[in-house]
């Protein structure tokens, strides 16, 4: 008894606070909760938050032209003929006389008493108008725009990947007097399928992690490629020439496994 009193009376608030996150870590805590933590509290970076609402941003762009269709053929169609019996041509709204206007409708007396109407009309359809051709340019610009790389750990992003690859041809091309044997002509075609293959892939950077992994280890290969070329003498040349083709090897191989990973 005189021995839990003693451990009772030495207990620090750390030890304290220290039981109590012991009993804390007994606790279950939803998935969904420790997602929740894992934002606010800095461990989950808030990019892709905002990247997901610049996405349904995008989507709710492209609903913006619909929308004002929808309510021009409502109004058109629907709106007008209920106010004076009889729809007039859109271009007549906008230009031509209201008198012009007025004469067209089957009632001109209904027409009469509803003429002030006519102006609130006109200026809803240059209104109409305007926002349906600003809506059109920010949906044609959305789509023409090319969107930046979403992979914020890629080491290489856009076409760099194929510009270091033409720096290894070039630097290939510098050595080709020093080697003139069939084995570095093979190196060398190969090399130039290589820059062709990276020439037609679409950008890097743009991917999932899985993506970016392969396209990373691309970089690296290609890298490697490079400082193998740059080392190159007739001393190495064969054993050199055997790990640039190996390596080349390598980066068709991963060429093809990020080209199945951007399909799925």
């Amino acid at each position: 008894m005189d021995q839990k009193n003693k451990q009772a009376i030495h207990q620090t608030p750390d030890d304290a606070l220290t039981a109590k996150t012991d009993v804390d870590q007994n606790v279950k805590i939803p998935p969904s909760a420790k997602r929740t933590h894992a934002v606010t509290s800095g461990e989950i970076p808030r990019t892709s938050l905002v990247a997901t609402r610049k996405t349904i941003t995008k989507k709710i762009l492209f609903f913006i032209p619909v929308i004002f269709l929808l309510v021009g053929l409502v109004v058109y169609f629907i709106v007008i003929p209920a106010i004076y019996g009889q729809t007039v041509s859109f271009f007549d709204w906008l230009f031509a006389d209201p008198q012009h206007n007025i004469s067209v409708l089957q009632n001109p007396y209904v027409a009469l008493s509803k003429a002030h109407l006519i102006t609130e009309i006109r200026v809803f359809w240059y209104i109409w108008l305007m926002g349906f051709t600003v809506s059109l340019f920010f949906v044609g610009r959305q789509l023409n725009h090319k969107p930046a790389p979403t992979a914020m750990n890629a080491i290489l992003g856009n076409r760099e990947p194929y510009l270091l690859a033409c720096d290894v041809q070039d630097s290939l091309k510098v050595t080709q007097n020093y080697f003139n044997c069939d084995e570095f002509s093979s190196l060398l075609y190969a090399v130039k399928c290589l820059v062709e293959e990276l020439s037609v892939e679409s950008g890097f950077g743009y991917g999932n992690i899985s993506v970016t992994m392969c396209e990373n280890n691309i970089t690296k290969q290609l890298q490697l490629l490079l400082e193998l070329v740059n080392h190159v003498d007739k001393n190495n040349a064969t054993e050199t020439m055997e790990k640039m083709q190996l390596t080349i090897n390598s980066i068709h191989a991963l060429l093809r496994c990020r080209a199945e990973l951007k399909r799925k």
